[in-house]
């Protein structure tokens, strides 16, 4: 049976996968290997497990409309976010005969894309909207094995368990929440009996790209308001990351490259782990609330490992420019990374006012929020002219007294609209607003997003 398996499992092409790897997504093994390994277990889990006959001949499940819209709701804020990704995914594959696929977590298929000459063939083979494609239904596929093995999975014709499954070629992809959960599997599939396993091989890389670039497009439409920061490590093959940013320092999401790589679990992110804990500390990184990306260079606490990226600052737009401001803000960057040159001024480090001063000026801040904060008061606690001091405060944080008082301010009201039964105005009096028209002017200019729509949202 084991030399059976090896001789179905056609060795794929390596090196195809380099995108793939550098999105952190693929393990560093040949995907020969790797090929082999994962149908070898997947067809052993079909007869030992599932006890499957590859010989039956029987359709997919397909669900009604019903019930694939009840479990397509859940999924609908991510496939709305994906917009774009699945379009230029679509645009890429289209054109050598493939259809893209969004499967849950389940395995159950909740959107196609395909030429409508091929439409036909899809559905007759139940390659479909609603059709269930768990691994225990249908056998080794690379929809179902990518949910078992939590991994990407090229399944190429007659490596598919079920015999009637033997004229298809299926790259799966799996997407996952920065907490490390499984949401979907992107699948890309063809039925041209021509298609080679190298020309295939090709498909996973490409969906891979797509499923990682999903993933950053949900991780920075849930932190707007915040600093966003992605990463790669100056060594080949290694895995990017991201990370997202208050105004204090405090790392308050990381995504599950970032978790993996650097240890930390929800307990960490919960009780705000600060970035400079993480990297040597580089106060000129946060810098430019109203600019666009900068690119960076840090370093690792203790270690010697370089580190290269993108810092892209909170998102602020007026009401007219809030949605490009938006779109531009959640576009994924991390294929850029590798083009990322940092100035010799953004890689530089110290400047700015002393940490420990700079803390308790923060603390003073924070306590103070619910009242009138004065800059001139802050400048006398630190010992320097309000020029002086708003320069210096501005290179250590990156905006200037003001607009940080003002940010603080309107993160603060999110957490309490989102947490809290507190009416809007007293939520705006707890943030320092006297008056509750003025407050929600500046939280729709900062948040695009009215006070009482924002807390609908989170409801």
């Amino acid at each position: 049976m084991s030399t059976q398996r090896e001789q179905i499992c056609t060795p794929l092409v390596d090196g195809v996968i380099a995108t793939a790897r550098h999105a952190g997504a693929m393990p560093s093994r040949p995907l020969s290997e790797l090929a082999v390994e994962d149908v070898s277990r997947s067809w052993q889990r079909c007869l030992q497990q599932h006890r499957l006959s590859p010989a039956a001949d029987a359709m997919p499940i397909v669900l009604t409309q019903a019930e694939l819209n009840n479990l397509r709701e859940p999924l609908n804020p991510t496939l709305v976010a994906a917009r774009e990704e699945l379009d230029r995914l679509y645009t890429l594959v289209r054109p050598m005969g493939y259809a893209t696929l969004v499967a849950d977590h389940n395995g159950v298929i909740i959107e196609q894309r395909c030429l409508d000459t091929d439409a036909e063939r899809f559905n007759v083979y139940g390659t479909r909207a609603g059709a269930l494609w768990s691994e225990q239904a249908e056998g080794t596929n690379g929809i179902g094995t990518c949910i078992v093995e939590q991994r990407p999975t090229n399944v190429h014709r007659r490596q598919h368990f079920r015999q009637r499954h033997a004229d298809l070629s299926c790259s799966g992809a799996p997407i996952f929440t920065a907490q490390g959960q499984l949401l979907a599997v992107l699948n890309i599939a063809s039925y041209a009996t021509e298609m080679s396993d190298r020309s295939h091989a090709l498909a996973l890389a490409v969906a891979v790209d797509g499923a990682r670039a999903i993933e950053e497009r949900a991780f920075r439409e849930s932190n707007r308001m915040r600093w966003v920061l992605a990463l790669q490590r100056d060594a080949q093959n290694t895995a990017s990351v991201l990370f997202a940013i208050d105004a204090d320092h405090r790392i308050v999401e990381a995504d599950r490259n970032a978790r993996n790589l650097f240890t930390l679990d929800q307990r960490h992110i919960e009780a705000g782990v600060d970035i400079w804990s993480i990297f040597d500390r580089n106060p000129t990184v946060l810098r430019g609330l109203s600019r666009g990306d900068s690119p960076v260079r840090l370093l690792r606490a203790g270690a010697a490992e370089r580190w290269y990226g993108l810092i892209s600052p909170p998102q602020l737009g007026t009401s007219t420019s809030q949605r490009r401001s938006e779109a531009l803000h959640t576009r994924p960057r991390l294929a850029l990374l590798a083009g990322v040159e940092p100035s010799a001024a953004q890689a530089s480090f110290g400047g700015g006012l002393a940490p420990g001063l700079l803390r308790r000026l923060r603390r003073h801040i924070e306590a103070h929020l619910d009242h009138s904060i004065q800059v001139t008061d802050l400048a006398r606690m630190a010992g320097l002219s309000v020029h002086h001091f708003s320069r210096a405060f501005k290179q250590s944080t990156g905006i200037a007294p003001q607009p940080y008082m003002l940010h603080r301010r309107i993160e603060k009201a999110a957490q309490l609209l989102g947490g809290t039964e507190l009416k809007i105005a007293e939520v705006a009096h707890a943030v320092g607003f006297a008056d509750q028209s003025h407050f929600a002017r500046r939280f729709l200019r900062l948040t695009g997003s009215t006070p009482s729509a924002f807390r609908r949202a989170r409801r």
